[in-house]
């Protein structure tokens, strides 16, 4: 084997080594999974939670989208871009009020569970990818500042968490 064949290889190699890590996305930041949860797999679930969740279909088509639920309430959103999205598949959401960060695959269900532990308006975001169908009937996923014209490739909107009120009664029995 000649010195350049050799030379070659090796470069290669090297370039395999260095690269798959990137590729496989090995030296990304873990996701931030927010107040009493925990990190199974690539999943942000609650700690512990065995009763009903307030089940929230994440459909990222438009911006500005408002969601309303109640303090106290064990939120799950759930996303499935290949299926329940028109045009815009997430790629990463954020809701820094409940300390949540992370990346969602463009392909399969991912869901984030939190606690809505505090009442008031939280924004959130999402950065992603634009779904569009082209002539013959095939669809093919964008950058969508270049095909779309959107800037940002994002989305927002707003998490409503409402008070709960207690009445009379309930508050009388918590002097107590």
């Amino acid at each position: 084997m000649s010195y350049l064949a050799y030379s070659i290889k090796v470069r290669a190699v090297l370039l395999l080594i260095l690269a798959a890590p990137i590729a496989l996305e090995l030296y990304t930041e873990a996701p931030s999974c927010g107040h009493g949860t925990v990190l199974e797999g690539r999943q942000c679930v609650l700690e512990g939670w065995q009763d009903e969740w307030k089940e929230i279909l994440m459909n990222l088509n438009y911006d500005n989208s408002i969601i309303m639920v109640e303090e106290g309430d064990h939120v799950r959103m759930r996303f499935n871009s290949s299926k329940d999205s028109d045009h815009f598949l997430p790629k990463t959401f954020t809701l820094s009020a409940f300390d949540i960060s992370t990346k969602i695959p463009v392909e399969g269900e991912y869901t984030v569970d939190f606690v809505a532990d505090k009442a008031g308006e939280f924004q959130y975001s999402s950065t992603g990818l634009c779904k569009v169908e082209i002539a013959g009937g095939n669809t093919v996923i964008v950058d969508c500042s270049i095909f779309c014209g959107e800037i940002g490739n994002a989305r927002t909107g707003t998490i409503i968490v409402e008070p709960v009120i207690l009445n009379d009664l309930d508050e009388s029995n918590r002097s107590k």
